[in-house]
């Protein structure tokens, strides 16, 4: 089934497409950039459905692993591209700025590099996807229109490229020890040395690290997110956020295998992302709370939610972590989305990025300032919304593990009571009498978009409890690699 690779292909011929008619007509990037999500959206929707129950490894060229490009198509990759084509739709009908058609090849471009990701399972090709998606962020950044926005730009740009070099030193490590940059191949290979398999290891999963905001490679958050658009946080904060847990996730999740070349080194890699996790996740929800514009607050807040999704990976194959894992993806990318976008109209109406300046904003809009503090409780993990099974899955998990897994439970709680508080704090704000008369109306594409998202929260909060034992049947690709990994070898 070759065409399953349309879902990469679409996208940047979409790109190229608007490359050459840009040369003769200017302004029609934006009409064919969502005609090109669109129609991916709808053939991964198709793919969904025929690899729900059974997995697809399609060999590029017929060149089967571990010699050619092998993409894996499950339930968790499909998923999480379909996840990521609706947020770019939600950021694409949501844009009210005039942008060139530069903006939109680089866009579709981000989401090539999404998908491939995802997809792949090549350390080379996982290597170029990701470049090909830090160089279109590196575009769209530079485009900021924001005196701030270039050197925050630089900034990003030197982190993306000294992880990349990174990466490529711990993929000539893995090769020159084993000849192969096949992860079927490594799942199942002879094991590394300890000092070799411990750094090929973290040198390899950097970039990754990088893109999920995990100190010490998220320092450049802040400043990019307080310098671009809403499209760019929120494809930053949704997508390639989700993107690179993801990958994170899947790799790790062969990392962890006794007999794959990193199974010597396998518990130690284990306490490092573990430690990766807590201090993210604490450093992230301290600076949040610390902040008063409301997009760092908001950036500082995904970088404490990417770090508990990093103490879950950790947990290694756990069917009740996976369920955490994937509930808590879910519901960062939708509410993180809704949020940017909520952020995003306020502080167009009332013309700052302070939340202390936007006092009595969500009385003027009741729509949008209720949605806000929903979409924040969901992250918050109250019930019965979405975020709440994700936390109690993962603590649970936590819980069972114990030892070292104890520091994370309890900087768990910690960030959560700190998280509470600047959300509180916010909800207080906008919710405060105001004198200030209201300005404008709310654009109908974003109540559509807000309607549908917390929606799904809400849903995914009622049904989770009935349906976690069926989304662990779904995450084999993760909880049972070596059978996955070994199934791609043999074809």
């Amino acid at each position: 089934m070759n065409t399953a690779i349309l879902n990469i292909v679409i996208p940047i011929s979409t790109a190229l497409v608007i490359a050459l008619i840009s040369q003769l007509k200017k302004g029609a990037g934006k009409s064919l950039a969502i005609l090109g999500i669109v129609s991916t959206f709808g053939f991964v929707v198709y793919l969904l459905y025929h690899t729900l129950f059974s997995s697809l490894a399609v060999a590029v060229g017929n060149w089967k692993a571990p010699f050619g490009i092998v993409l894996f198509y499950s339930p968790l990759t499909t998923g999480a591209v379909l996840l990521c084509l609706f947020i770019s739709l939600v950021i694409l009908l949501n844009q009210k700025e005039k942008q060139a058609d530069e903006f939109y090849i680089l866009f579709l471009i981000s989401i090539t590099g999404v998908s491939g990701i995802i997809h792949t399972t090549d350390l080379f090709n996982l290597f170029v996807f990701i470049e090909l998606l830090c160089l279109s962020l590196y575009g769209l950044i530079g485009q900021s229109k924001s005196q701030s926005g270039p050197a925050a730009g630089f900034k990003y740009m030197v982190n993306g490229i000294v992880t990349g070099m990174f990466m490529l030193l711990g993929i000539g490590i893995v090769y020159s020890a084993t000849g192969t940059l096949s992860m079927a191949a490594l799942s199942d290979h002879g094991i590394l040395k300890p000092v070799a398999g411990f750094f090929a290891g973290l040198l390899i999963i950097s970039p990754l690290l990088l893109e999920s905001k995990q100190l010490p490679f998220g320092t450049w958050v802040p400043g990019v997110y307080k310098s671009v658009s809403k499209e760019i946080t929120i494809l930053l904060s949704s997508i390639a956020g989700l993107a690179s847990l993801v990958v994170l996730w899947r790799f790790a999740g062969f990392l962890f295998i006794d007999t794959s070349a990193f199974g010597g080194v396998s518990d130690k890699l284990r306490v490092v992302l573990l430690g990766i996790g807590i201090v993210t996740m604490l450093a992230g929800e301290i600076s949040a709370l610390t902040e008063k514009n409301l997009h760092k607050v908001l950036a500082f807040s995904s970088m404490g939610q990417s770090g508990l999704i990093v103490i879950g990976i950790s947990l290694a194959a756990s069917g009740q972590a996976a369920v955490g894992i994937v509930i808590l993806l879910i519901t960062h990318t939708l509410a993180k989305a809704a949020l940017f976008l909520i952020a995003g109209f306020f502080t167009h109406q009332r013309k700052t990025q302070s939340w202390r300046n936007m006092t009595g904003t969500g009385r003027l809009y009741p729509f949008a300032g209720g949605l806000f503090l929903l979409n924040s409780m969901a992250l918050l993990g109250l019930p019965p919304l979405s975020g709440f099974w994700g936390k109690y899955f993962v603590s649970m998990e936590l819980v069972k593990a114990g030892g070292v897994f104890y520091i994370a439970l309890t900087a768990l709680v910690v960030a959560a009571v700190i998280e509470g508080l600047y959300y509180f704090r916010i909800g207080l704000t906008f919710f405060t009498k105001t004198d200030v008369s209201k300005e404008g109306k709310y654009p109908g594409v974003l109540i559509a978009s807000l309607i549908i998202i917390s929606t799904i929260i809400i849903l995914l909060g009622i049904i989770t409890p009935l349906i976690s034992t069926d989304i662990q049947k779904f995450m084999q690709d993760v909880l049972n690699p070596i059978t996955v990994f070994g199934s791609l070898m043999t074809g």
